[in-house]
Formats: C-alpha cells, sequence, structure tokens
C-alpha cells in the first residue's frame, strides 16, 4: 500500500479512534499496541512508536523520513464489550491483508462504534449472574427470585444513569445505593427475605471483575503502569459500591 499517498494526519486520527473504542471495550493494553502499530504499517509506515496507558495513547510515526505525532486523551467509563474488540480486531486484519481507503476505514469505525450489545441478552445475563450468586451463598426461592428483579432494575438504572454520569465512582455510589434501599425496604417489609443473600447476588452484577482481571493480566505481561492504575481505579470503584449498599444497611436494617 506504500504506492498510494495518504492524509497522514486524518490516517492517525482515524487508527486512534480505533485504539480509543479498544480501550473503552476493555481490550488490554498490548492488543491496543499492537493494532495501532499494526495497522499504522499496513498504510506505508516506516516506523511506529506507539504508548498506551488506561487514559492516553501516544503515537509517532514515520512515513518517508517525516514524524507525524499524535495523542488522545481516553475518558474510559470502564465498560466491556467484546463483540466491538472482535469487531476491531476483524477489521484491524482486513486492514492489513487487503487495505481500505479512509473513508471507508471511517464508516467501518463509526458503524463499530455505534454498535452496542443486545439489550435483551444483557438482561438475561445479570439476571442469570445474580440469582446463581445468591443460591450459591445460601439463598432461598425467595431470594433467587428479588435478586433476580433488582437484577433487571441495575440494568436499566445502568441504561439511564450511565450515560448521564460520567463520574464512575459517583455511578456506583448511586447505583448501589438506590438497590440496597429497594433490597432492604423489601426484607423489612417481608421477613422471609434474606437481605444479606440478595445483595451478594446483585453486588455480583455490579463489581467491575472483567477490569479487575484485564489489569492482572496486564501486569503479568508486563504492561506495569496501565495496570496499577486500573488496579487503583477499581479499588475505588469497589469502595463506592460498598459504602451505596452499606448506607441502607445500616439505616433499615441496624447494621
Amino acid at each position: 500500500m506504500k504506492e498510494k499517498a495518504y492524509n497522514y494526519d486524518v490516517l492517525l486520527e482515524l487508527v486512534l479512534d480505533v485504539g480509543e473504542c479498544l480501550v473503552c471495550s476493555g481490550a488490554e493494553i498490548s492488543r491496543v499496541e499492537d493494532t495501532i502499530s499494526r495497522m499504522s504499517k499496513a498504510y506505508g509506515a516506516d516506523k511506529v512508536d506507539v504508548f498506551a496507558v488506561a487514559s492516553v495513547i501516544f503515537l509517532s510515526v514515520t512515513f518517508d523520513d517525516k514524524v507525524y505525532s499524535h495523542s488522545r486523551r481516553i475518558k474510559s467509563n470502564g465498560s466491556n464489550d467484546f463483540c466491538k474488540i472482535e469487531a476491531l480486531n476483524e477489521l484491524s486484519r482486513r486492514c492489513c491483508k487487503d487495505g481500505l481507503d479512509l473513508d471507508d476505514l471511517k464508516k467501518e469505525i463509526n458503524n463499530i462504534k455505534k454498535s452496542g450489545p443486545v439489550r435483551a441478552r444483557v438482561y438475561i445475563g445479570a439476571v442469570l449472574s445474580a440469582a446463581s450468586f445468591s443460591v450459591f451463598f445460601g439463598g432461598k426461592i425467595y431470594d433467587l427470585l428479588l435478586s433476580g428483579m433488582f437484577a433487571l432494575v441495575i440494568c436499566f438504572l445502568s441504561s439511564i444513569l450511565s450515560p448521564r454520569i460520567s463520574n464512575k465512582v459517583f455511578y456506583y455510589f448511586v447505583t448501589s445505593l438506590l438497590i440496597g434501599f429497594g433490597i432492604c425496604l423489601v426484607a423489612r417489609c417481608f421477613p422471609v427475605i434474606n437481605a444479606d443473600k440478595v445483595i451478594i447476588g446483585d453486588i455480583m452484577v455490579l463489581v467491575p471483575g472483567v477490569v479487575m482481571t484485564n489489569s492482572v493480566k496486564n501486569m503479568l505481561i508486563g504492561e506495569t503502569l496501565s495496570a496499577v492504575m486500573k488496579l487503583v481505579e477499581c479499588f475505588v470503584w469497589t469502595c463506592a459500591l460498598a459504602c451505596g449498599f452499606m448506607i441502607p444497611i445500616s439505616i433499615l436494617l441496624g447494621g
């Protein structure tokens, strides 16, 4: 593809779009850097230097002895979308194998960005996860059913609050606070309900487990800086989550 001239500033912006989307979808840092490097070289880059962490990507690319440098500030919300990661991986492979015009590449990237998980699958998965953990930790049939019901509420709140609350700490606190009050109120009205078993089930839907797992994976493969940053972030999120549940427990159930 070297024989064709491109607007390299536009190209780098598109490559950074891919990297940003990968980070925001929960991809490991090594995958982000490798994808950016391979796509840049596929469009004729002689040398690629890329440094990515969870919050920023720095990219310096050499085309015909001229260096182009771009950076991208990333405001990731800690979400995970493996369908987007798979689609971006497939797109990068096509760029490396066959090549795409920049206009076509831009359209493909925008289509992937607009795509999202099937809501029905998300709701079903949340219900199954919450109910399963509730039973696993000793919950009865009523606890199972209530965990599933509040898992649906969590998904509904996520669809409303997540786009409106950019601060993830505040988002986790508000969501857990509302869910905690709901569970504790029901448990207080119906003593047959074990509030602790229901909360255990529903808290598993909110815990950022995949983000923690990716952080540990990044650490094991040598991306220590990104791993530590994300682990600290996850710890703060988890503290906000715990505080949100503890307040209604203390108020309505007496600790």
